[in-house]
């Protein structure tokens, strides 16, 4: 009734009560999905190798095979994250991008050879992609606000952000 990702810490689901899920991140971004109906939860931490490797949609179609959720009792919560301002890559990441993306040009911001990608956008598209329309996105940048949330990218340090959920009896 339980089920994790191939890689520890990426996904988590279960619909047992009193089990609480816990991720960590610092600037990656951390979700929570929650099937209203069933009682069910998620929580992803999802990096930019994470979105490419489709953490996000991979988890919900686990929800939807194994646990009988319907995207329309789904409702994801995207927590604070470094956001498009400051997520920047070199040209090789952004190809990597492109490779995995058709249509990645629309979510990246070009500045002297440096490329800004909005990954919460790719991450909200591809969840309406399934059928999820009940996204709710903090829209807070965690290297904006250092001095609330940790942010790997602003300072270096090893603190971490977590996000903690849990389906009460």
């Amino acid at each position: 009734d339980n089920y994790q990702n191939n890689t520890p810490g990426d996904a988590m689901i279960t619909s047992k009560k009193n089990i609480p899920l816990v991720i960590k991140t610092a600037d990656c971004i951390p979700i929570l999905l929650y099937d209203t109906e069933n009682k069910t939860i998620a929580l992803v931490h999802s990096g930019w190798k994470g979105i490419l490797n489709n953490i996000a949609t991979k988890t919900v179609t686990k929800m939807i095979n194994e646990f009988n959720s319907k995207p329309n009792n789904i409702i994801a919560y995207i927590y604070p994250s470094i956001r498009k301002c400051h997520f920047e890559v070199e040209e090789d990441v952004y190809k990597l991008f492109k490779e995995k993306i058709s249509n990645i040009n629309e979510y990246v911001t070009k500045k002297q050879n440096k490329y800004y990608i909005d990954l919460q956008q790719i991450i909200i598209d591809s969840l309406h992609l399934q059928g999820i329309n009940n996204i709710y996105d903090s829209n807070i940048c965690t290297y904006c606000h250092h001095d609330k949330f940790y942010s790997y990218r602003y300072d270096h340090n090893d603190k971490r952000n977590y996000l903690i959920a849990m389906i009460k009896e």
